[in-house]
């Protein structure tokens, strides 16, 4: 009879190992799950961060162009503004001098 004893007492003690292993290995899975879930959500932010400065920049360098261009159009602008004040400066002595030579001829006349 001792020895049934001894043997319901070893499966009870098995059952009892048994359970805090499936506890163990419960706990054990939870904080993998846990730690795997971290890291995903940090190469998700991390992901994100990245696109985002990704962006900022293609953005930055667009205005960037943008401002080289407008600054070559408003330059190119002046120029042709003061090339036409030039060339109308030159036809308004001409004009005036045209007009001169033609009083005088009819004054002379």
């Amino acid at each position: 009879m001792i020895k049934i004893q001894q043997v319901i007492q070893d499966i009870k003690n098995a059952e009892i190992q048994a359970d805090q292993v499936v506890e163990e290995a419960k706990k054990a899975r939870d904080i993998i799950l846990k730690q795997a879930r971290q890291k995903a959500n940090d190469t998700l932010v991390a992901k994100h961060e990245e696109i985002a400065k990704d962006r900022d920049k293609r953005r930055q360098d667009y205005e960037k162009a943008m401002e080289e261009k407008k600054k070559k159009l408003l330059d190119k602008a002046g120029q042709e503004i003061k090339e036409m004040k030039d060339k109308s400066v030159k036809k308004q002595s001409k004009a005036i001098d045209f007009i001169m030579k033609k009083f005088w001829e009819r004054f002379n006349a």
